[in-house]
């Protein structure tokens, strides 16, 4: 994929997840409790580190978090990067504490992000979603308060 093309399918991605999360954040009738999984927030492969484009997608969070004070998420990271240093547990954990402290720092109280990692988790099958996704890695986004 040429760059230019890479550009506009994240732009697209970016525009989708932070309109249905601000249609949901901005409904007082919709139930509370809705998770977003993080489509195209990456990390480089076997670490904690985000790749461009997530960090792209963390910052119109960290605007929405903004524009809605009150609201509060939950982050739970999966891995299945099977890395024998640093197992799937332990990187998922450090990878969802990398976005809570990138929204941190973007001066979001930390109070109102929880985080978790949790492994391996549920495999994407189960979900059915693309088998020729990244199986289980990703990160869900619940949101607990509005």
């Amino acid at each position: 994929i040429d760059s230019t093309k890479q550009v506009t399918q994240t732009k697209e991605v970016m525009s989708s997840f932070g309109t249905n999360l601000e249609s949901y954040l901005s409904d007082s009738t919709t139930k509370l409790g809705r998770t977003f999984v993080l489509t195209n927030v990456d990390f480089l492969g076997g670490t904690p580190q985000l790749d461009e484009t997530s960090t792209m997608i963390i910052e119109e969070l960290t605007t929405l978090l903004k524009k809605y004070p009150t609201s509060q998420i939950r982050l739970v990271g999966y891995a299945n990067d099977g890395n024998e240093k640093m197992g799937n547990k332990t990187l998922s954990s450090k990878r969802v504490f990398a976005i809570k402290q990138k929204l941190i720092t973007n001066g979001i109280d930390l109070l109102r992000i929880n985080a978790i990692g949790l492994g391996d988790g549920v495999k994407r099958d189960s979900l059915n979603l693309n088998a020729t996704d990244r199986g289980s890695r990703r990160i869900e986004m619940k949101v607990v308060k509005k």
